[in-house]
């Protein structure tokens, strides 16, 4: 009875995981494509966040990182009650799995309304300069702002294109984990009789698991110099 409740939450967790990447990068996408809006296009032409399109797919993403968190639960508590070691293992797989999405989440969401604030004082700064006259005063900081603005543009190019890059290698790491994971039951019963290949084994994973703090890392710190860079 608990192996066929664990099999039917496990489902739902890859489930749930492949929808939760889904629109985690439709998410990322869009708050790229408001930075592009800021930084390459006219002020003026350029078309606001669309506030459905990003309601919409926050609402989605919000349901979904509740439901697999109530999944995480129910496989918890299986696992309490005397599923295979090797479920634990799963178990917590996805509970790293929430955690990374929960923070790509809140990090997009701040990082969407700071730029939706940039636009918004782009789009001043451009109304004050235009209407106002030679004569007129001008906000010191808007002018300030705008004579960045050719500059933020490289550095975020430079940024995008390194985040882009880690993130297929994060993707790519964690479909090989899959992998991993599939095979780790026949490999339980070699390793009992070989220690060689368990000795093999444990490499590999040391070796996936410092490839993972590896990529988090630089993912981490691209994050936060274009924040501290943005917005510094």
């Amino acid at each position: 009875m608990i192996e066929e409740e664990w099999e039917s939450l496990r489902r739902e967790a890859r489930r749930l995981e492949s929808s939760l990447e889904d629109k985690i990068q439709s998410y990322s996408r869009l708050a790229q494509r408001l930075n592009t809006d800021i930084l390459y296009q006219d002020v003026e032409s350029s078309p606001s966040l669309d506030n459905h399109e990003e309601q919409s797919l926050a609402v989605d993403i919000e349901h979904l990182l509740s439901a697999l968190s109530d999944c995480n639960e129910k496989m918890n508590a299986c696992v309490t009650a005397g599923s295979r070691t090797a479920n634990s293992a799963l178990l917590q797989r996805y509970r790293e799995i929430l955690f990374d999405y929960t923070t790509e989440f809140k990090n997009t969401s701040v990082a969407i309304q700071r730029k939706r604030e940039s636009q918004e004082l782009f789009r001043s700064a451009r109304h004050g300069g235009g209407g106002s006259g030679g004569g007129a005063a001008r906000d010191p900081a808007m002018e300030h702002l705008l004579r960045e603005r050719n500059a933020i543009g490289g550095a975020m190019r430079a940024s995008n294109s390194v985040i882009g890059q880690a993130f297929a290698t994060r993707d790519e790491l964690r479909a090989q984990g899959a992998t991993l994971q599939g095979t780790s039951g026949t490999l339980a019963g070699i390793t009992s009789n070989l220690p060689s290949i368990g000795r093999v084994v444990e490499a590999i994973q040391k070796k996936k698991y410092r490839d993972n703090m590896i990529v988090g890392g630089v993912i981490a710190l691209l994050i936060c110099f274009t924040l501290w860079y943005l917005f510094h």
